[in-house]
């Protein structure tokens, strides 16, 4: 769950959707 990578949670921004 993320804005840019959705695919790597780990170090991206946290998404309210996901």
């Amino acid at each position: 769950g993320s804005y840019i990578l959705q695919f790597a949670d780990d170090f991206t921004y946290t998404d309210p959707v996901s």
